[in-house]
C-alpha cells in the first residue's frame, strides 16, 4: 500500500513510477475511481486507468500519503481500508484532498497484488 502512494506522488508525471504502480497489481485487477465528481463511474484495468489519468495529471504537483489503515488478512486474502491526505509537496500543508482507498489483495506465490482498489 505505501509503495503505492509513493509510485503516483510527485511533482510531475516525471516523478511519478507508473511501472512500479502497474507491477503492484494482479493482471486482472480492476480500478474503480467513483469518488471524483469531474468523470463518470467506471471499473477498468490498472493500465486503462493509468492511460485516462496519465495526461489529465502530468503537470499536476500531488503527493499522497497513508493517515490510517485497517486491515483484515484471512490466509492469501487481505481486506484494506486505506485513508490517505493528498497536498501539493511531500507531507505538505495544506492539505488538499483527503479520501479512502479500498483495496482486494490476493497473494500468489509470495507476492501480494492488488485485486481490486475503489476510492
Amino acid at each position: 500500500v505505501k509503495a503505492l502512494y509513493e509510485s503516483i506522488s510527485g511533482a510531475d508525471d516525471s516523478e511519478r513510477d507508473w511501472d512500479l504502480s502497474l507491477s503492484l497489481f494482479h493482471p486482472h485487477a480492476r480500478v474503480s475511481p467513483n469518488s471524483s465528481a469531474d468523470r463518470a463511474r467506471a471499473v477498468v484495468t490498472e493500465e486503462a486507468f493509468q492511460t485516462e489519468a496519465r495526461p489529465r495529471i502530468a503537470e499536476l504537483a500531488f503527493h499522497e500519503w497513508e493517515v490510517e489503515r485497517d486491515m483484515v488478512i484471512d490466509g492469501d486474502v487481505a481486506s484494506v481500508r486505506s485513508r490517505y491526505h493528498a497536498a501539493e509537496t511531500p507531507r505538505g500543508e495544506p492539505v488538499i484532498k483527503e479520501g479512502t482507498n479500498h483495496l482486494l489483495l490476493i497473494r500468489e506465490n509470495g507476492d501480494w497484488k492488488i485485486m481490486a482498489i475503489a476510492w
